[in-house]
């Protein structure tokens, strides 16, 4: 009984894997589908939507380069709607997430029916967050960067970082060629994360160079790594946007502006409390790891786990006092542009799954039942909404002041989580036989696994269908109907977050989509078209923001009529979307209790 538990079951693995990832699918494609900007990309690269040369909307969406941007915009030239492609990439990326998160427990646990509701449990933590853009939810402890699960209309971020735990758990589960071949292909899908996962895969060439399938191992890379050398050269040679010359003062600009809205690090670290929580989940990582490793018989499938995530948390723990003293070093461009503090959300992801998993297990081979307890409690306290997160930290931040002292304590439960795995750990002896295993596990385990089950009904129920399905309100509905209705260009003056991706939603064509402002850092090409429609329009030094939202709105309600006219004539455009309560110089279109189009042409 003691090898078994002590090796990995590669068929249960596998299986944990298919499950997880059909059911990640189910739940992305047919419950809650959402829009996802890489169709919205995919538009003007299929030349669905016909930009200037010049709009920073076809800048971008053009130079944005994805795996995940390029196969859609062919099934768009093969007459796939979009709305289908949506679903499509919906269900996969739920699918990545759900599989990574159930091969983590897996790995540490073991048990096949918990790991594959462990991903289902944690859906109950999400904070529903409307419209950021589209249901932002807020499930793991984040670094100063929006920690998504299980999908987002911004895909990237969500597919780029479980694809990489997926990798890891591909290669500690000794799925070589799998894990290689992801490994060369990842840069395709997010090259910034494809980083990290370079750097924490690197560590293990080692452990491979005397293996005899080192030689398929990098085969399988040189496989991925061609596909990705293929889809970036179709991107450089058809994108449109290599030759576009910027200023010798751009890279400053992305700098100043990058600093503001991403690594104000020193936010995180004004006390040494601050810092302890921002690294939390990596302690708790880090100590569970040092200790597992002190084992003599640590199963090699664990360790092939530890070292690529231990190495990405020690680079990523390394740069931020590089950050903090030396900001010229860190924050110049495409340094920012990585967003390495981001990586550190690799072991907030992995640290439930690790500490549920290593009770778990440690309940299964010596019957201590105070451990699977202990795993219940937490879940139980997550499905009656008194816990709010993995880590103590992230979990008292949903309290306010006036929180009952009960629940201040209830939140504690994930610190009690890591001290109870600690301490196995640290006094842990592997037993020489199995106490009462059998009966266990047919009577008490198995009641654990049906309420386990109807939790996960219970979480679909509640968080998705009942929060998610009605989550557009209705005005902004019947304005994306008669946005539909025309065409042409049209201005936005605010980021109209319920309404991105608009471009998609709506089939027009879009000066400045003021809520995906963000991807310009990934693309300096775009900045100066962007910095002139601020200059003319708003009034605003993109690279020097200083006017307030009040000054903004005065610039706008009291330009004339036929300063309008020639702003119009300037960028093409034939309306305006504002908030209703802005009041410009124009004839109205459309107006409801929420947005007004204001007319510039014939039409809107």
């Amino acid at each position: 009984m003691i090898e078994k538990y002590n090796h990995i079951n590669d068929k249960q693995a596998k299986q944990c894997f298919l499950f997880s990832f059909f059911l990640g699918f189910f739940l992305g494609a047919v419950i809650m589908p959402v829009w996802t900007h890489n169709v919205e990309s995919a538009q003007v690269l299929a030349n669905v939507m016909h930009y200037p040369d010049e709009n920073p909307m076809n800048i971008g969406h053009r130079g944005l380069y994805s795996l995940f941007i390029q196969i859609p915009a062919l099934f768009l030239m093969m007459g796939i709607p979009e709305w289908s492609l949506c679903i499509l990439f919906s269900g996969l990326q739920c699918a990545i997430a759900f599989s990574a998160v159930s091969l983590i427990a897996f790995i540490f646990s073991r048990h096949l029916i918990f790991s594959l509701t462990f991903p289902v449990l944690l859906l109950h933590l999400s904070i529903c967050q409307k419209f950021w853009p589209n249901n932002y939810m807020a499930v793991f402890h984040g670094h100063g960067y929006p920690m998504l699960f299980p999908l987002n209309t911004s895909l990237y971020g969500i597919i780029g970082i479980f694809s990489v735990l997926l990798i890891f758990c591909f290669f500690s589960l000794g799925w070589n060629r799998s894990s290689a071949f992801c490994v060369g292909l990842l840069p395709s899908i997010h090259p910034t994360l494809a980083i990290a996962c370079w750097i924490g895969m690197g560590t293990c060439v080692g452990c491979l160079v005397q293996d005899k399938k080192f030689r398929s191992f990098l085969n399988s890379f040189l496989v991925g790594f061609c596909f990705f050398g293929i889809s970036a050269l179709i991107h450089f040679l058809f994108s449109g946007t290599n030759d576009i010359k910027l200023p010798a003062d751009i890279h400053q600009c992305i700098s100043q502006t990058f600093v503001s809205d991403h690594h104000a690090l020193t936010d995180h670290f004004s006390s040494s409390m601050d810092g302890l929580k921002f690294f939390e989940p990596e302690i708790y990582v880090l100590i569970l790891f040092f200790f597992l490793t002190r084992i003599q018989s640590l199963p090699a499938f664990l360790f092939r786990f530890i070292i690529p995530l231990t190495t990405v948390i020690l680079v990523c723990t390394l740069y931020v006092p590089v950050a903090l003293f030396f900001p010229q070093i860190a924050h110049s461009y495409p340094m920012d542009a990585m967003m390495i503090p981001r990586w550190l959300n690799l072991s907030s992801i992995a640290y439930p799954c690790i500490a549920s998993g290593i009770l778990i297990y440690h309940s299964l081979i010596s019957g201590r039942r105070w451990c699977l307890w202990i795993v219940s409690g937490f879940i139980f306290l997550i499905v009656s909404g008194n816990i709010s997160g993995i880590t103590i930290s992230s979990s008292l931040a949903a309290f306010h002041r006036s929180s009952s002292f009960f629940k201040v304590i209830l939140s504690g439960w994930p610190l009690l989580m890591f001290l109870t795995c600690l301490t196995i750990l640290i006094f842990n002896e592997f037993p020489t036989e199995v106490k009462s295993s059998e009966t266990f596990l047919n009577q008490f385990h198995m009641k654990m696994i049906l309420i386990f089950i109807l939790v996960g009904l219970s979480v679909i129920d509640s968080l998705w269908i009942r929060n998610y399905k009605h989550v557009i309100p209705q005005d902004a509905e019947v304005l994306i109907q008669a946005l539909k209705k025309d065409h042409g260009v049209l201005l936005t003056t605010s980021p109209f977050w319920e309404l991105s991706p608009i471009q998609l939603k709506t089939h027009r064509e879009i000066l400045l989509d003021l809520s995906q402002l963000n991807g310009m850092y990934y693309l300096p090409q775009t900045i100066p078209a962007v910095r002139d429609i601020f200059q003319t329009i708003f009034h605003v030094d993109l690279c020097e923001p200083g006017e307030s939202l009040s000054q903004i709105t005065t610039f706008l309600e009291e330009r004339s009529f036929q300063d309008w006219q020639i702003i119009a004539s300037k960028y093409g455009l034939t309306g305006i979307l504002t908030p209703r309560t802005l009041q410009l110089k124009l004839p109205i279109c459309f107006q409801n209790k929420t947005y007004a189009v204001y007319c510039l042409s014939s039409g809107f």
